[in-house]
């Protein structure tokens, strides 16, 4: 087996690359993405300008069995994105909370910063994290990728839908009701992070992950993806009643 790894071209690369996964509808391919976020079952992701509910994944064979989800815009997730730090989220809420122009822009992108200022200010965005409906809520946390998708996979481990869509987090559940649920994973205890990360599928993302034991591969992912004291914190700042 040792003479098999380091007489393979792959043993000398010192990069990896993002795995590609065939997707399947009942049996036929949609065709194929690279996915480097967490992926779980029951999880809602996009291909094809379509949203696609998770319902089962194939780490051997790289398939992902899919069947069509329901209901409003599909989310950000689509496996191509680059994660985005927490100082770039914090920027972004900076500028828009800002009302001068901003002399990097053309007289198009000033009108477009501008409309989204608009907006921001008209839902009070400044001063509230969490807007939506009576069944669905967008939190916005101002947070990078590895603490959204932390705070995402904890909301799911205590039985809430949850998906990150990027800038924010949408949860299957009223403004109040979303606040509970955060309340609740600002209480978890994350000394072991096992059985929150049980239900991911594709922490193999280094090139030497397939030799470690689960649990390892547990640490090692949640080290270099998740930020899960964070997201603890954020929840518990997010669902204070006052």
């Amino acid at each position: 087996m040792g003479e098999r790894l380091v007489n393979h071209y792959e043993f000398y690369t010192a990069f990896t690359s993002d795995e590609e996964f065939r997707l399947l509808r009942d049996g036929k391919p949609l065709g194929s993405l690279p996915v480097s976020r967490p992926l779980s079952k029951g999880q809602r992701i996009i291909f094809g300008g379509r949203r696609w509910q998770v319902q089962d994944v194939d780490l051997e064979a790289k398939v992902i069995v899919v069947t069509p989800a329901r209901g409003g815009e599909p989310p950000q997730f689509d496996g191509l994105s680059a994660q985005v730090h927490d100082r770039v989220r914090l920027e972004m809420r900076q500028v828009l909370m800002e009302t001068t122009p901003s002399p990097l822009l053309d007289t198009q992108a000033q009108a477009l910063l501008q409309e989204a200022r608009d907006i921001f200010q008209a839902m009070g965005l400044g001063t509230k994290s969490i807007t939506g409906s009576s069944s669905v809520s967008h939190v916005l946390t101002w947070q990078g990728d590895s603490t959204n998708d932390a705070l995402a996979l904890l909301l799911r481990h205590v039985g809430i839908q949850c998906e990150n869509n990027g800038l924010s987090l949408e949860i299957a559940l009223g403004e109040q009701d979303s606040k509970k649920a955060l309340q609740t994973v600002g209480r978890l205890d994350i000394t072991d992070p096992s059985p929150i990360l049980d239900e991911i599928e594709n922490m193999v993302t280094e090139k030497w992950d397939w030799a470690l034991p689960r649990q390892l591969l547990m640490k090692s992912y949640a080290s270099s993806h998740l930020d899960l004291q964070r997201a603890i914190e954020v929840a518990r700042e997010l669902g204070d009643p006052a």
